[in-house]
């Protein structure tokens, strides 16, 4: 089965953020996860801005950073954000 999806299009109720461990980026933003903390490098609504961005943190020594997607506020998974 092959699957296409438009990267292209941009949905504004759809944000994507690649997430650290530890900070060494600009552009870091923090939101906690019950007992957690958790770090994130940039922010946008742009699938592919946003796989720019991540190959950025990876670039940076951030080898365990990955990209995940928020729709209304809410964690969804990346291949439910680009369908």
């Amino acid at each position: 089965m092959i699957m296409f999806c438009n990267t292209n299009f941009v949905n504004p109720l759809l944000i994507y953020k690649i997430s650290l461990n530890h900070f060494g980026l600009n552009f870091i933003s923090m939101e906690r996860d019950n007992n957690l903390y958790r770090y994130f490098y940039g922010e946008t609504a742009d699938y592919n801005v946003a796989k720019e961005n991540l190959k950025t943190a990876k670039a940076k020594g951030y080898d365990s950073a990955f990209l995940i997607a928020y729709k209304n506020g809410k964690k969804i998974s990346i291949q439910e954000a680009i369908k």
